[in-house]
């Protein structure tokens, strides 16, 4: 099923998929970094049109929802607000079972979650690849950053307070690569691949400010990472 390509209601319209089993609990990010959880037997069908997740959840007033996630309870996920703070941590520390949703990703009054990353097994030496609205990236070990059950975690990339405050810069895009990995960066229309060579120009320590990225591809609108 492509569920981008699925019908929706009028003023409806795809913003996340998760795959997983029916047994497990389905697990909800909001703007405000509170999780979510219910079974995931209980939604209706793809040929429904869906139930509204505000008649689940008592959700603040204000929020939206930025993310959904299945899997095992121990899977590992990269977890970062836009705001350049983030951790990682497991599945099953966003479980609740309060209607009201739990704290869980600490971010400002001005920032929201990005989607959170599965971190999958590798043999191979995992990085982080952060990029900024500014058309900067950093690219670091995956484990210089903290593991936490819940909180605001560490510097991810460094972003002025001045541009933050102003709108003018935010962490865009949190990925994971390998070595064997390839890094598409996609700018409107345009599109060009790093290898892992490439990459490497763009490696320093957590928290730094990172590299510009070439001209005429600074203003990202996708990263996508090919195995």
């Amino acid at each position: 099923v492509d569920a981008a390509e699925l019908n929706y209601k009028a003023g409806d319209e795809y913003l996340a998929a998760a795959a997983g089993k029916s047994n497990q609990p389905a697990v909800f990010l909001d703007s405000s970094g509170r999780s979510y959880m219910t079974a995931a037997a209980e939604f209706p069908t793809v040929r429904s049109n869906g139930i509204p997740l505000t008649g689940l959840f008592k959700t603040p007033a204000g929020v939206h929802f930025v993310a959904v996630l299945l899997g095992e309870a121990e899977q590992k996920m990269l977890v970062a607000g836009d705001s350049g703070y983030g951790f990682i941590t497991q599945l099953q520390h966003m479980y609740t079972r309060n209607q009201k949703g739990k704290a869980f990703l600490t971010v400002s009054s001005s920032a929201v979650p990005l989607p959170p990353q599965v971190i999958p097994p590798s043999e191979l030496p995992q990085s982080i690849v952060a990029i900024t609205q500014q058309g900067r990236m950093l690219v670091f070990p995956l484990e210089e950053l903290v593991e936490l059950p819940k909180g605001k975690g560490n510097k991810v990339i460094h972003m002025a307070p001045k541009d933050i405050k102003a709108g003018t810069d935010r962490l865009l895009f949190i990925r994971l690569i390998t070595a064997a990995d390839k890094l598409v960066i996609q700018a409107g229309k345009r599109s060009f691949t790093l290898t892992a060579g490439n990459v490497k120009e763009f490696t320093g320590a957590r928290g730094r400010r990172g590299k510009k990225l070439p001209r005429g591809f600074q203003r990202v609108t996708a990263a996508v990472i090919e195995s």
